[in-house]
């Protein structure tokens, strides 16, 4: 940071998430003003511990799309750093961001700007402006329009439309939140995710039914049904559907799952705070306090890890989901210590796990393969179900659709892609340049730390 010292250029560059899936942090030069936009853990210790690539006193501000920690989980870094600007992001991600680091209090400064609502413009630095939009990606996550300005040049209308979530949730009537707005014009540039390359989710019928098929199996081995989820919208979504598949009498009535995630409550508090921006189909279904997806005589809390644990000594059938999900950190390591070694239990991953993380070697191991813990290895005996489908990203089909409806006639500067491994980044532009019909130089996988005029 520091290199556009010319009042009358506009740069973005990328430090964390070009030809990677996590560490998102874009800068966004102004002329000579400064705005960051995400500022996520990569989830590699090296990278995460090395100091910022840029001078956080130079910020104006900082923008957060979302709550996930590889969009928020060194904002410590420069707050610890000498950042005095303001931080911007809707309200749910505000309260879900204190959550998520452990730290209150964080955006209680006067300088700082809380809790701006979807589809309402405010100043984030003398040249740049900023709108929220929906992306249903998790509660309280944004697609960004920026309109950016430098000194004698038009306005230029940034669009930041990676984490999207999907549509084809609504459309199976399994909504929690909002479809993806999409109702854009007139953008220059839009910067897109790559997390799933050039492929397309298992429809969702097809999702359902494995996992469908494994709580039977879990049920008839009299197993344990050990579930790898985020405590932010992972873990509800799998209730969800849970709740579904139980009004459909398509799983035993009496399996219970054991929900070992505390910090998924906080999470259902804020969303049942912002009700309102939830699903329409959802609210409908919160209606009964009693039995809804959320809470139902089939869900049952464990606030407690060593409840759990103990409760794990216990003959199955029945479920326990915990975090997180790329089975790292968090609640589900220990269980996961405990369920592995017996044959006739059974992981279901339900996201994306990046390469080098504990959830990716389970799911890519055959069976008798030692999976490393803190303490040592274990052995997996336990059947290991890839739950395809239930991404709460965006697949390539949906990006098209996307890029269609705010670009039908191709007029956009650029698309600038980023958040995929290099693989799939460069698979993805290929299919939307041959498929939407881009000239190849606008189709742009961004590079770490490479500045990009606009």
């Amino acid at each position: 940071m520091g290199r556009n010292e010319d009042p009358s250029k506009i740069m973005i560059t990328e430090f964390g998430a070009a030809r990677s899936v996590g560490g998102s942090k874009l800068l966004i030069e102004a002329g000579l003003d400064n705005v960051l936009v995400d500022i996520g853990m990569a989830f590699d210790r090296i990278k995460d511990s090395a100091r910022l690539p840029f001078n956080s006193e130079s910020l104006d501000a900082i923008v957060l799309t979302h709550a996930h920690l590889d969009h928020v989980g060194l904002l410590r870094k420069p707050l610890n750093s000498g950042f005095k600007g303001g931080i911007f992001c809707t309200p749910e991600t505000a309260i879900l961001t204190e959550q998520q680091l452990r730290r209150r209090f964080i955006f209680e400064s006067e300088d700082c700007a809380k809790g701006f609502d979807y589809e309402k413009t405010f100043e984030i630095s003398r040249n740049v402006d900023g709108t929220f939009f929906y992306a249903g990606h998790i509660p309280g996550s944004a697609l960004t329009l920026f309109e950016v300005k430098a000194q004698h040049r038009k306005r230029i209308r940034l669009l930041a439309a990676y984490d999207m979530g999907r549509s084809d949730y609504s459309d199976a009537g399994l909504a929690i939140l909002n479809s993806p707005y999409s109702d854009f014009s007139n953008i220059d540039y839009v910067i897109v995710e790559a997390t799933y390359g050039n492929n397309n989710h298992t429809p969702l019928q097809k999702s359902m039914k494995v996992l469908e098929d494994s709580i039977n199996d879990t049920y008839k081995k009299k197993g344990k049904m050990v579930v790898p989820a985020f405590s932010i919208m992972g873990t509800h979504k799998f209730c969800n559907f849970l709740y579904h598949l139980n009004k459909a009498g398509r799983i035993p009535n009496d399996m219970r799952f054991y929900l070992s995630t505390p910090s998924s409550e906080s999470v259902t508090r804020v969303m049942l705070k912002y009700k309102h921006h939830l699903h329409p189909q959802f609210q409908k279904l919160l209606a009964d306090r009693n039995d809804n997806p959320l809470y139902n005589p089939h869900l049952f809390r464990h606030k407690d890890l060593n409840k759990t644990l103990n409760f794990l000594r216990e003959e199955g059938p029945y479920g326990v989901v915990a975090s997180s999900a790329m089975c790292n950190i968090g609640r589900i390591v220990p269980i996961l210590e405990n369920t592995i070694e017996d044959e006739k239990n059974l992981v279901f991953l339900t996201n994306y796990v990046a390469e080098g993380t504990r959830g990716h070697a389970i799911r890519y191991s055959n069976k008798g393969a030692n999976i490393s813990f803190e303490d040592g290895y274990k052995t997996l005996l336990a059947d290991v179900v890839k739950g395809h489908g239930f991404s709460c990203h965006t697949d390539i089909q949906e990006t098209m659709e996307f890029l269609e409806k705010i670009d039908p006639h191709r007029g956009l500067k650029g698309i600038f892609i980023k958040h995929g491994t290099s693989k799939n980044c460069d698979a993805a532009r290929r299919h939307i340049i041959e498929n939407l019909g881009y000239a190849p130089e606008k189709v742009i996988v961004m590079e770490r730390k490479q500045a990009y005029e606009l």
